[in-house]
C-alpha cells in the first residue's frame, strides 16, 4: 500500500478508532495525525457529553529513536489509557485508550483483504497502477480502457478505485455518474440505468476483519429490500457482482434527510410545525410497519435515514444493520459491536441486544421525531414535553412519545398498528374514535389455513341452468330487500345486481351501469388487522352511477394526455406514478374530448363511498371473493397473506388490467394491482348512517383505496382506507373512472 503523503509514518502501525454505534476507522500512524471533536481532525472523535473533548484533543508524534507518542495539546486534557489518564501516551502494537467515547487500538498493518478481489489501488478489472484519478467522475483506465472510478477510502485520504460500470445478474447495465457517500458498509454512488433514469448503487466495503460478516449482513440486506416494496422504504431494483464487487441498485431519491429538517432550540417559529411533522411521522410508521411485517428490526432509524422526496413523500433507507426476527446473529456481529447509532438507540441495544426487537424501533422513532419537533435529544431521566417547546405539538402527541420512549420494552406500545391508531390528527381534523378489539401488535400468525371448497363437476348445461335459477332467487330476495322492509342494522345489506346495460366511450373504456343502493360501509370489530378509522355505519346512495370496468391503462391515459409516467411499461398495464392532481387532469381532459362532450359525459373519480360500494359487490367479507387472500385471487405479495398462513405467488409488479377474476358486479382489480385514488379528501367515518357522503369540503390529504402489487394483502381489504399528499407519485398508485348517472335507469 502507497505510504501517505505526510512528515513521517509508520507503515508497519496503524490506528483503529471504534464508536460505541459500531462505526470504525482506520488510518496509518503519521507524524502529525491529530485526533478531537470536529472533522477537521483525520480521526474524529465521539464526545461523551461531559465537554473534555477539545476541538484538537491530541497528535501524534514522531521522534528521532523511531518511538511513536501520542500527546495532548491542552493542559487540561487527557486520553484514557492504560494506566488510568494520561496527558501523553507511547503508541506501540496493542496499546489501547480512549478519549470521549471513542476507542483506539493501533494494531500491525494488515495485509491485503483475503475476501477482496483487488486491492482496491489498481484497476478494478486488470489491476493497472497506471491511473489518475480525475474529478469525482469515471476515466478510462489506460490499459484495459474500462471505466473507472475513484473514491475516497477513508479518513488516511488514499483513494480506492472501483467500477464506472455495473451489470446486475439479469445483464441490465447501469453506468457510474458519480460518488455520492460513503457509510459504515458500503459505498452509494450515483449511476444511471441504459434510459436515461437515475439509480442509487452501493457496493460493500471489503474489510479484512468482517468480509464474511459483511458479506452475509449485505445479502440479509438485498432479500429483506426484495420482500418490501413498500411506498415509504427506498426499492430495490437489482443486485449483482461486479469485478469481485457485492452490489445492488436502488431508486434514486431526490430530495433530502430528515436531518435538514432539525432546527436550533430557543425560537419555536423555526421549530417544524406538528402538521407537516406528522405526515412525515405516519409515512414512517407505515414503512416501519412493512418492514416489521416482513420479520424484520431496522434497528438504526435515525434523521440521515429517512429521506424526504422533492414532493414531501418520507422513506426509510439503509437496511444494513436489519436483523431478521429470531434469527441467530453470532456469525454476524463482531464481538462488542452494537449495531445503530448511539444517541438513537434503545436501552435494549445497548445493554441486552438479545431483547431486540420491532419495539427498539418504536423508541428509535419517537426520539428521531422528538429531536425533530423540539431541537433537542430527549436525553434526560424526563424531559420537558415537546409541547412546551414546539407550541404546534398537541398534548396527544406528547403522551404518544413519552410511551414510544419508556426504558423498559414491555412499556412501550406493542406495535406500529397500535401508534397509526394513536397519533392526533392536526387542529381542524376530526380525532378517529377509539378502537375497541383489534388485537395490537405485529400481528400473530393467523390460524391453520383453511381448505376451499372443491368445486362441483357438473356439464356446463347444468351450470348455465342453475346460474340463471339462482339469479332470479337472488333478484327476488334483493327486490325485498330494497322495497320491502329496511334491512336489520347488524347485517350487511346486498345492493341491487347492477343493470346489464354498460357503456363504452371514445377511447375503448368500459363502464358497467352500478344502481343506487345502501351497504355497511367500513369493518367489523372482529374484521383482522383492521384499523380504528373503519368504524362500520350504514351508507345510502341515492344516485346511481357508472364504474370504470378496468383500472385505467397505460394506452389510455397517454391517448388523453401525450405521456406515460408509468415505471413499469405495457399497453394494459394499469397507469401509475400518478397523483391525485394528474388524475382529477386526466378527468378534465377526457371530459373536454369533442365526442366526449357531445355525449354530455363528465368524468370524475369515485368517492369513497362509491368505491367500497363497487369492491363489496353486495359482500361483506374482507374481499368480494371471501376472508382469504394470498396472491393467488388479486396482485399483492403473497409472502404476506391474508386469513391463511398459505404463502401465494409474488409478482413483484403490476399485471395488465383484468388479469383476476372479476367481482359479482363485472369490476376488475378492485383489489391489488394498484392503489386508487378517490375522489374523497380524508376525514374519520361518521358514527351514524349517511346518505351520499362527499367527504370534506377541505383537506391536506386525500384517499386512496384497494391496496396495490407491493403491500401485503391485509392491505387489499375492502374497509383498508389509506391517505396522502395529492402530488404524490408512486409505482403502485393508480386510478378508475366514474360517470355520474344521466342515462342510468333508476
Amino acid at each position: 500500500m502507497a505510504e501517505p503523503k505526510s512528515g513521517g509514518s509508520s507503515s508497519s502501525l496503524r490506528l483503529r478508532a471504534s464508536n460505541p454505534g459500531g462505526s470504525r476507522s482506520e488510518v496509518f500512524l503519521v507524524d502529525g495525525l491529530t485526533l478531537g471533536r470536529t472533522n477537521a481532525n483525520i480521526l474524529q472523535v465521539e464526545d461523551d457529553g461531559s465537554g473534555t473533548v477539545e476541538r484538537t484533543h491530541a497528535r501524534v508524534e514522531f521522534s528521532g529513536d523511531g518511538s511513536v507518542r501520542l500527546r495532548c495539546l491542552h493542559a487540561n486534557t487527557t486520553v484514557f489509557g492504560p494506566e488510568g489518564s494520561v496527558s501523553s501516551l507511547i503508541l506501540v502494537a496493542g496499546t489501547t485508550f480512549r478519549i470521549g467515547r471513542t476507542k483506539f487500538s493501533v494494531v500491525p498493518n494488515a495485509a491485503e483483504d483475503p475476501f477482496s478481489p483487488r486491492s482496491g489501488l489498481g484497476c478494478p478489472y486488470c489491476g493497472s497502477l497506471d491511473l489518475v484519478a480525475s474529478g469525482g467522475k469515471p476515466t478510462p483506465c489506460p490499459s484495459c480502457h474500462q471505466p473507472v472510478l475513484a473514491v475516497p477510502a477513508g479518513a488516511d485520504g488514499t483513494p480506492r478505485l472501483l467500477p464506472g460500470n455495473f451489470t446486475d445478474s439479469s445483464g441490465r447495465q447501469y453506468a457510474v455518474e458519480r460518488f455520492v457517500a460513503r457509510g459504515g458498509m458500503g459505498y452509494v454512488l450515483k449511476g444511471s440505468t441504459q434510459q436515461g433514469a437515475w439509480v442509487a448503487i452501493k457496493i460493500l466495503i471489503w474489510n479484512s476483519d468482517t468480509s464474511q460478516q459483511s458479506i452475509s449482513r449485505f445479502k440479509q440486506e438485498i432479500e429483506l429490500l426484495r420482500r418490501l416494496h413498500d411506498p415509504n422504504v427506498v426499492g430495490l431494483i437489482s443486485c449483482g457482482q461486479e469485478a469481485g464487487l457485492f452490489f445492488y441498485v436502488m431508486d434514486w431519491v431526490d430530495g433530502h434527510d430528515l436531518r435538514q429538517e432539525l432546527q436550533s432550540p430557543g425560537k419555536p417559529e423555526t421549530l417544524v410545525p406538528f402538521s407537516r411533522a406528522v405526515r412525515w411521522f405516519e409515512q414512517a410508521c407505515l414503512g416501519l410497519l412493512a418492514i416489521h411485517r416482513a420479520g424484520a428490526v431496522h434497528r438504526d432509524i435515525k434523521p440521515s435515514n429517512l429521506l424526504l422526496t422533492s414532493d414531501g413523500r418520507l422513506l426509510i433507507a439503509d437496511l444494513g444493520v436489519a436483523k431478521k426476527m429470531g434469527n441467530d446473529e453470532s456469525g454476524m456481529t463482531s464481538t462488542g459491536q452494537m449495531p445503530g447509532t448511539y444517541w438513537y438507540m434503545a436501552p435494549e441495544q445497548h445493554y441486552a441486544p438479545d431483547l431486540v426487537d420491532h419495539r427498539t424501533d418504536i423508541y428509535s422513532l419517537g426520539f428521531t421525531f422528538w429531536e425533530l419537533l423540539t431541537g433537542v435529544k430527549p436525553n434526560t431521566v424526563r424531559p420537558a414535553p415537546p409541547s412546551s417547546v414546539n407550541p404546534t405539538v398537541p398534548k396527544a402527541f406528547d403522551t404518544l412519545l413519552f410511551a414510544m420512549l419508556e426504558g423498559k420494552i414491555a412499556d412501550r406500545p406493542a406495535s406500529m398498528l397500535e401508534i397509526l391508531r394513536a397519533i392526533p390528527k392536526p387542529e381542524g381534523k376530526k380525532k378517529p374514535e377509539p378502537v375497541t378489539s383489534p388485537p395490537p401488535g405485529v400481528e400473530p400468525p393467523p390460524g391453520p389455513a383453511s381448505q376451499p371448497p372443491k368445486p362441483t363437476e357438473v356439464g356446463p348445461f347444468i351450470n348455465g341452468i342453475f346460474g340463471l335459477g339462482f339469479m332470479i332467487f337472488v333478484a327476488v330476495v334483493l327486490y325485498f330487500k330494497i322495497f320491502g322492509e329496511k334491512p336489520a342494522p347488524q347485517g350487511n345489506p346486498a345492493p341491487p345486481i347492477p343493470l346489464p346495460r354498460g357503456l363504452t366511450n371514445s377511447i375503448g373504456m368500459e363502464f358497467a351501469s352500478i344502481p343506487a343502493g345502501k351497504f355497511l360501509m367500513g369493518s367489523p370489530v372482529t374484521e383482522k388487522e383492521r384499523y380504528q378509522n373503519e368504524n362500520q355505519h350504514e351508507v345510502t346512495l341515492t344516485q346511481g352511477f357508472r364504474m370504470g370496468v378496468h383500472e385505467v391503462t397505460q394506452a389510455q391515459y397517454e391517448q388523453v394526455m401525450g405521456k406515460n409516467p408509468s415505471y413499469f411499461k405495457g399497453a394494459t398495464l394499469p397507469v401509475e406514478t400518478v397523483s391525485y392532481d394528474d388524475a382529477m387532469a386526466f378527468c378534465k381532459k377526457l371530459s373536454d374530448l369533442p365526442v366526449e362532450k357531445a355525449a354530455g359525459r363528465k368524468y370524475r373519480l369515485p368517492t369513497e363511498a362509491e368505491w367500497e360500494y363497487c369492491c363489496r359487490a353486495g359482500t361483506s367479507t374482507p374481499f368480494h371473493f371471501g376472508s382469504e387472500l394470498n396472491g393467488t385471487q388479486a396482485n399483492c405479495d403473497g409472502n404476506l397473506p391474508y386469513g391463511t398462513t398459505r404463502k401465494g405467488p409474488y409478482l413483484g409488479k403490476t399485471s395488465p388490467v383484468g388479469s383476476y377474476p372479476a367481482n359479482l358486479w363485472g369490476l376488475y382489480d378492485m383489489h391489488g394491482n394498484v392503489w386508487e385514488w378517490c375522489q374523497d379528501r380524508y376525514d374519520s367515518y361518521p358514527q351514524q348512517s349517511v346518505t351520499d357522503p362527499r367527504g370534506p369540503e377541505a383537506g391536506s390529504d386525500c384517499v386512496y383505496r384497494g391496496g396495490g402489487w407491493g403491500g401485503g394483502a391485509a392491505f387489499c381489504r375492502s374497509a383498508n382506507r389509506i391517505w396522502g399528499d395529492p402530488s404524490y407519485r408512486g409505482n403502485g398508485y393508480g386510478f378508475r373512472l366514474a360517470l355520474s348517472s344521466s342515462g342510468i335507469p333508476k
